[in-house]
């Protein structure tokens, strides 16, 4: 299960295409400390799942997650064998720095995990902003110094877009208010550099250790300690793709007791060292430039 992913600061933007499936893929379903807009102008049968709940899709769509929610799509029928999409992901510190002119994405999201909204008649209109958005980016853009106000114009505009056209009436459907264990992620991913323990968190929580896991098992199919092992992992993939910390300092940003443990754990579950994977990354990097 892929679980946690971290896009970083601002805007970062996914655009290519999604091969359908009849059958859900279990390793795919993740949560991040970021918002998530997906948007697919064609009209298409998938499935959502969103902290549990699923949700049958059949018409053009734009799906505004809220972070630490836990979800998934896969797309089951379409014209072809793939859907074209985009994917947004953006954070907090993003949405403030348009000030007074602040995109409504808590007002879409209304206190819940998700929203699903039905794009029926934007389709062309959206399809044209995510081809702007992205023009010049490659299969897959992220905000570059010469496209950032370019991008952030965009954006506003493609979620007050949204939003205006579901208070025009056209289906809104919002997924769930967040529990406590949302939160309890939201410790976790803040947390990672500290000895974290399923009692100490539930302490803070002021729940039983029990409680906690039994709860945490069935909102995110998986473990308490396993969660945190594996946002550890990615948090640690993360700072050796920015290739700016030592080995050292990125096992205890990470939480890990030491380099050693770091090295080992790290190999258990990528096949490769911490270096052999900073430096396969890297190459990977200027592979794709040269390509563009």
């Amino acid at each position: 299960m892929k679980v946690f992913d971290d896009f970083g600061e601002g805007l970062h933007i996914e655009y290519g295409s999604a091969v359908t499936s009849k059958w859900q893929d279990m390793t795919i379903f993740h949560m991040h400390p970021q918002y998530e807009l997906l948007l697919v102008w064609e009209n298409t049968l998938n499935t959502t799942i969103i902290n549990g709940k699923s949700i049958e899709i059949h018409h053009p769509m734009a799906i505004l997650t809220a972070p630490f929610a836990m979800h998934h799509t896969y797309f089951r029928e379409a014209k072809g064998p793939k859907v074209e999409r985009c994917v947004l992901y953006f954070d907090d510190a993003f949405l403030e720095s348009f000030g007074v002119h602040k995109p409504p994405v808590a007002e879409l999201l209304g206190n819940a995990n998700a929203v699903i909204l039905n794009i029926s008649g934007l389709e062309k209109k959206i399809r044209q902003m995510v081809l702007m958005l992205t023009e010049g980016e490659g299969k897959y853009g992220t905000r570059g110094n010469a496209a950032n106000e370019i991008q952030n114009i965009l954006t506003l505009a493609m979620i007050r877009c949204l939003y205006d056209h579901s208070e025009k009436g056209q289906s809104r459907v919002r997924i769930s208010e967040k529990n406590y264990i949302i939160d309890v992620m939201e410790y976790i991913a803040l947390h990672l550099n500290e000895d974290l323990t399923i009692p100490r968190i539930a302490e803070q929580f002021f729940i039983s250790r029990d409680k906690l896991c039994r709860d945490f098992r069935r909102h995110v199919q998986m473990n308490v300690g396993d969660f945190i092992s594996t946002a550890r992992l990615n948090l640690a993939k993360k700072y050796l793709m920015e290739n700016k910390l030592t080995i050292r300092e990125i096992s205890t940003r990470c939480g890990f007791e030491n380099d050693v443990y770091f090295y080992s754990f790290f190999k258990r579950h990528e096949g490769c060292t911490p270096k052999e994977f900073s430096k396969r990354k890297y190459e990977e990097h200027l592979a794709r430039h040269q390509n563009n």
